[in-house]
C-alpha cells in the first residue's frame, strides 16, 4: 500500500514546479514585445515621489484587505491581520506563478490550514469578501458617473 502511494506524492512533489514553469512560460509569452528599454526611460524619468507613493498605496490596501477578511473570519476564529495579509500575498505569488486562478482557492486553504478551519468555511467569507466588493463596487459606479458629469 505505501509502495502504491509512492508515485502519487512524487507527482505531487513536481505540480508546483510544473505550475511555475507553465506561469512563467505564459508570462514570457505576454511579454515577448515588452520594450525594457522604453520602460526604463520611462522609469527613469518618473518622480521617485510618486513611485513611492503608489507603492506604499498598493500595501496599504492589501492590509486593509486583510483587515476586512479578520472582521468576516472573526466569528470562525479571531486571526491576525499580518497572518492574512501574508496569505494574501502568497495568493498573489501563486497567481504570477500558476495562470488558472486558483490563488483565491490557495488563500483560503492556507489560512484554514494554519489556524486548523475548514476550507469550505474560509472560503465561503472569501466568497462573502467578493461580494461586498461587488455591492460597493455597484454602488460607487453611479456616485463616479454623476461626479464625471
Amino acid at each position: 500500500m505505501a509502495a502504491a502511494s509512492l508515485p502519487a506524492r512524487s507527482y505531487k512533489r513536481w505540480l508546483p514546479w510544473i505550475g511555475a514553469l507553465i506561469g512563467l512560460g505564459m508570462l514570457g509569452w505576454l511579454l515577448r514585445h515588452f520594450d525594457v528599454d522604453r520602460f526604463l526611460a520611462t522609469l527613469a524619468g518618473a518622480d521617485r515621489r510618486f513611485l513611492l507613493l503608489v507603492l506604499l498605496a498598493m500595501v496599504a490596501e492589501q492590509i486593509v484587505r486583510a483587515w476586512k477578511w479578520r472582521q468576516l473570519l472573526f466569528r470562525l476564529r479571531p486571526i491576525g491581520v499580518t497572518r492574512l495579509f501574508g496569505a494574501i500575498m502568497a495568493g498573489y505569488l501563486l497567481a504570477f506563478l500558476v495562470p488558472f486562478g486558483l490563488a483565491t482557492v490557495a488563500r483560503a486553504w492556507l489560512v484554514a490550514r494554519q489556524e486548523n478551519l475548514k476550507v469550505t468555511a474560509v472560503l465561503a467569507t472569501v466568497a462573502l469578501d467578493r461580494l461586498t466588493d461587488g455591492i460597493v463596487f455597484a454602488c460607487l459606479v453611479p456616485v463616479a458617473l454623476l461626479a464625471v458629469a
